[in-house]
């Protein structure tokens, strides 16, 4: 299509891979569309078709563990997918262990996702929030009942409300940590696809610098 400046090649179907690899590819690829970036093709990319103005966004980022299906579609250029299917290996053995799945898995979450620290505070809150009200029913208890409560209900208490605090503290010091993160990785602020230039922008590019005046620069 015009204006196209990548193409993404999305397999037909994983017919032929094993079970373990259709599921982990299926839980990866959903939660990458749901999580990530909404409209991710769910087979997943083999392989893609980049333009030239795209290629220079990529090598300006410089991150050491980049995903680079993610840097494509986070640069937000146009693309259109293509779909194919992947013949059948006739010799050897596939390189890609579950070890290197795994760590595909992990950096193209934590390069474009907070959404686990933001679980664990959710998390922590739920826990300490649980505690606090199991505390409330047992003292409620205690006093319209008269029944001695087991000392196990308070240690449990006691375990969700640090628990929880504890897991809501994380998820604190894990967003400034994310925010340092994020800066540090130094990928371009913005990008320019195109740009436009009027008459009077021309006039004012071509005029020697020690003759603008206020007039012009206005």
């Amino acid at each position: 299509a015009a204006g196209t400046k990548v193409v993404l090649a999305v397999r037909r179907d994983r017919q032929g891979d094993p079970w373990a690899t259709r599921v982990m590819a299926s839980i990866f690829n959903w939660l990458f569309s749901k999580l990530v970036f909404d409209g991710f093709s769910p087979q997943g990319v083999g392989f893609f078709l980049v333009d030239r103005q795209v290629a220079d966004v990529l090598i300006r980022c410089k991150e050491k563990n980049a995903h680079l299906i993610g840097l494509i579609l986070w640069s937000g250029f146009k693309y259109a997918t293509v779909e194919y299917d992947r013949a059948e290996r006739e010799h050897g053995k596939s390189r890609w262990t579950f070890r290197k799945k795994l760590k595909y898995f992990v950096d193209a979450f934590t390069a474009f996702s907070y959404l686990p620290l933001r679980l664990a505070s959710a998390l922590g809150l739920f826990l300490a929030a649980g505690g606090g009200f199991y505390a409330i029913f047992i003292v409620i208890v205690r006093l319209l009942n008269k029944v001695p409560v087991p000392g196990w209900t308070a240690l449990m208490v006691v375990v969700l409300l640090v628990s929880g605090v504890q897991l809501v503290i994380l998820g604190i010091v894990g967003e400034y940590l994310w925010r340092n993160f994020d800066a540090t990785r130094r990928r371009p602020l913005f990008i320019v696809e195109t740009t436009a230039e009027s008459g009077n922008s021309k006039q004012l590019s071509n005029a020697p610098l020690g003759r603008a005046t206020q007039h012009e620069i206005g």
